[in-house]
């Protein structure tokens, strides 16, 4: 007899999330008719209108099924509104999925739509931003390095944010361990000079909530008691039980390595036992991984215990842990005083064998698959906020080019022209200053080849002009920056005059790619 497991490995593939796969079905037909951008974003609309039935239903307590609850039967709680439909807007000003004629829009591009939604809507009442560690802040198995991202944690916690790793590694009461996976981090901190009070707001958070760490006035973390933080479910956990997770856990992956014959050993901690390779070179597959997680799973089921417990495919290994991050989040927002509507989680394992799936029942979250998607979310938060996360860091090397384009689907026959104030950008009149470049195949891109010079910041602004010499309509609202770059950039600018928000800069820039900011 085939097993109720291995028929949802085949039938109902644990690596599939059901809200992105349902939208991304809905999506088949209009590209398969060629449908224009108009009748993308009445399917966004339509999905857009059921998340909010779904909200308004669970908001009053009324126990009846959702329309979106019958075609997703597992679809979760939503802590905001999501604004699909601005959200698909600027992702399409960006890559043209519209415009696509062989590839649909995939999996990955409705995971980047539902993230830039999910930014939008946290950003303005946003008090609590927890991150996994691994493929998240840091690349798997490696330390925190990244300039550029921890530039905009700074930000974050400067602009009164309380920021936690809450993450699987479990060092108990061993801060200095953490320290040495952010140092890099915990270094900027240092270095930036920032107040006791900002470095308050700064967490980590270990073995998925288990040992909780603070930082003091030097970036060195110290141990809070446990009583200073448990949940009082926590409170109630029997070692007793703790052990019998631990040792149903261990026992299936020895047996698993043991059947499988995987280059593996399995380790014990305190709250965790893990399968992880017996040196570096190893490789043990994404399959078998599944596979001795899904085991752990399995004999774990035929238990009544009680503790709650995170089996995990974790990229390279894999984990038992007592404890999972639905539990470190509430942890972090006991801690923090934020709730469920005012906390983002950032994590790359939202899939059904990884870590980060239980934090959907606690908070917001952002599904990203690397730091540098990281940097991005952070990037389209903190523009949300107003804050400009380079200006204070223009590049003092050679200068490239950057690559200014434009989207103006209004224009018709009017120019597109850049207007600053040197001499070469007008000195601030329009009729004077340089024009964009019409793309002869794109009806509406307009194209923009500049090269700042060495340290040098350059305010500018977007106007239209008439045929005739007339100013027809500016780019309302926003004063923008060109900065000097390291490396050849390129920048996509949305058009859309009359509303506030107009401009989207492409979430995949740099740290030191254009800035796009209000005046101060």
């Amino acid at each position: 007899m085939t097993s109720l497991y291995r028929v949802n490995y085949q039938l109902r593939p644990h690596r599939r999330d059901e809200l992105i796969e349902f939208i991304k079905s809905t999506l088949v037909s209009t590209f398969v008719l060629q449908g224009d951008r108009s009748v993308y974003e009445r399917t966004f609309q339509t999905i857009e209108d059921l998340m909010d039935e779904h909200r308004a239903l669970a908001a009053v307590g009324d126990e009846t099924p959702s329309r979106l609850k019958e075609l997703i039967p597992t679809i979760g709680y939503f802590f905001t509104e999501l604004k699909l439909v601005e959200a698909f807007r600027h992702y399409d000003s960006l890559y043209r999925v519209t415009l696509r004629k062989h590839i649909p829009i995939s999996f990955n591009d409705i995971r980047h739509i539902l993230n830039i939604a999910q930014a939008h809507a946290i950003a303005p009442n946003l008090k609590l931003i927890t991150f996994d560690g691994d493929q998240t802040l840091y690349p798997d198995g490696d330390n925190f390095r990244e300039g550029g991202l921890g530039r905009i944690i700074c930000k974050l916690m400067e602009a009164g944010l309380c920021v936690a790793v809450v993450t699987a590694a479990g060092y108990a009461n061993s801060p200095e361990k953490y320290e040495a996976r952010l140092d890099g981090l915990l270094q900027m901190f240092r270095d930036r000079n920032l107040p006791p009070e900002v470095l308050s707001k700064f967490y980590v958070l270990g073995g998925e909530c288990n040992y909780l760490f603070k930082t003091d006035k030097d970036a060195h973390l110290y141990t809070v008691p446990d009583e200073e933080f448990n949940l009082p479910q926590m409170k109630e956990w029997k070692q007793n039980e703790i052990d019998t997770v631990l040792d149903m856990s261990q026992a299936s992956l020895v047996a698993t390595l043991k059947e499988l014959q995987l280059p593996a050993m399995v380790i014990r901690k305190t709250r965790a036992v893990g399968m992880i390779r017996v040196h570096h070179k190893a490789y043990i597959s994404r399959e078998n991984l599944d596979e001795a997680v899904l085991r752990c799973k399995a004999e774990l089921a035929k238990t009544n215990v009680s503790i709650p417990y995170c089996a995990f495919n974790g990229g390279s290994d894999a984990w038992v842990d007592i404890g999972n991050k639905s539990l470190g989040v509430k942890v972090m927002q006991r801690v923090t005083g934020a709730c469920a509507s005012t906390t983002l989680h950032v994590g790359d394992q939202f899939l059904s064998t990884g870590n980060d799936f239980m934090a959907r029942s606690a908070c917001t979250t952002a599904w990203i698959t690397s730091p540098r998607e990281t940097r991005d979310i952070l990037t389209i938060l903190l523009n949300c906020l107003g804050h400009n996360i380079t200006r204070d860091l223009p590049w003092r090397g050679p200068s490239r080019k950057i690559s200014l384009n434009v989207i103006c689907d209004s224009a018709n026959d009017d120019d597109v022209v850049l207007v600053g104030e040197k001499e070469e950008l007008g000195n601030w009149n329009p009729m004077q200053a340089p024009k964009f470049t019409r793309d002869p195949d794109t009806p509406g891109l307009f194209t923009f080849i500049v090269r700042p010079k060495s340290g040098e910041e350059l305010p500018y602004k977007l106007a239209r002009v008439s045929p005739e010499g007339k100013v027809v309509a500016w780019m309302r609202d926003k004063d923008l920056y060109l900065l000097p770059q390291p490396m050849e950039k390129t920048v996509t600018i949305h058009w859309q005059e009359n509303e506030k928000d107009d401009v989207c800069a492409d979430s995949a820039q740099e740290e030191n790619a254009v800035v796009l900011k209000k005046t101060e």
